[in-house]
């Protein structure tokens, strides 16, 4: 952890995407994720770290390991919060529209929404690059 984070706070991303790669995972900062992409991804063999807003003044982050979709056709997200020890079931708009879009801190814009680091075991389709950056995230 302390090789992570530079103070007892918030992981920046880049750091957190540095720190699987040198344990040999495949990497990747993702803005703007859709479904359809995330559950590519989870097709794949892949999970989601997904940054969101436990509070309005504490991003954190939950990992997406499946989803699920209904049979009237709402998706839903299966989770696991490692640091509370909960795993859970949300419905992916409900996630997106109180927790994981548009996330603010403070009250002020991040131009974080719908942020994951993408890890999967094997290269992933599109190279393990960051197609997106901001100064928050080294």
């Amino acid at each position: 952890d302390r090789d992570i984070r530079r103070v007892d706070a918030f992981s920046a991303p880049a750091r957190l995407k540095r720190a699987a790669e040198a344990h040999g995972a495949h990497a990747r900062l993702a803005n703007r994720l859709n479904f359809v992409d995330l559950r590519r991804h989870l097709d794949a063999g892949g999970v989601a770290v997904a940054l969101h807003a436990a509070s309005p003044t504490m991003p954190h982050y939950e990992t997406i390991h499946g989803y699920a979709v209904g049979a009237d056709g709402t998706p839903w997200l299966w989770m696991s919060d490692m640091g509370r020890g909960e795993s859970v079931c949300l419905r992916y708009e409900a996630f997106v529209a109180e927790r994981w879009g548009r996330l603010r801190w403070y009250g002020l814009a991040t131009g974080f929404d719908r942020f994951a680091i993408l890890l999967s075991r094997g290269p992933m389709a599109g190279g393990d690059s960051a197609p997106w950056t901001n100064p928050l995230l080294s």
